[in-house]
């Protein structure tokens, strides 16, 4: 699903949610869509929800903590 990206250099991408490990290696990903965010019980704030979904199955009961930064990071 392309989505217009308001004051981007490139209006129309795609919006991509990423989990990676503190090595850098990417371990899941979700490509946002209108029913990519159905959390079972969510926050009901978009970023802590896309968190909830990354991490959903993988790391359930296992005492994990989790941080994340802006989604909205660049990377160049």
């Amino acid at each position: 699903m392309k989505q217009y990206l308001l004051n981007k250099a490139h209006s129309w991408g795609l919006k991509v949610f990423c989990r990676c490990g503190s090595n850098g290696f990417l371990h899941d990903m979700s490509i946002a869509s209108d029913s990519s965010l159905e959390i079972k019980n969510g926050f009901g704030y978009i970023r802590a929800d896309v968190v909830l979904k990354l991490f959903e199955e993988s790391l359930k009961h296992q005492g994990h903590k989790v941080f994340f930064d802006n989604y909205l990071r660049k990377n160049n």
